[in-house]
């Protein structure tokens, strides 16, 4: 949730740098800067930013995840063997031994 605390002008933020990053830190909650009452950047901790990314990353396998369960139902799925021994024989290699 945004707080209006957490919503400062670019002409604020550049006059008070440091205690916004200072709130930043303190706080953990993004700050939003506008520009003429609109909208212009977001500040995040390095922390919020990497969360953000690992969340990305996790949303992004699951749809992965589920495009797959669709695909094995509708009886698209490859035997991971043989996937394996396309993908190899592709490099000029076996699995066989």
């Amino acid at each position: 949730m945004t707080r209006t605390d957490d919503i400062t002008t670019n002409s604020d933020y550049r006059a008070n740098q440091s205690e916004t990053h200072a709130r930043l830190r303190e706080t953990g909650r993004p700050v939003f800067l506008t520009n003429r009452g609109k909208p212009e950047a977001v500040l995040l901790s390095p922390e919020a930013y990497d969360n953000l990314l690992e969340e990305v990353e996790l949303l992004e396998s699951l749809k992965t995840i589920r495009q797959s369960e669709r695909e094995f139902a509708e009886g698209k799925g490859v035997d991971a063997r043989e996937a394996l021994r396309e993908i190899l024989a592709e490099r000029g290699l076996t699995l066989d031994r």
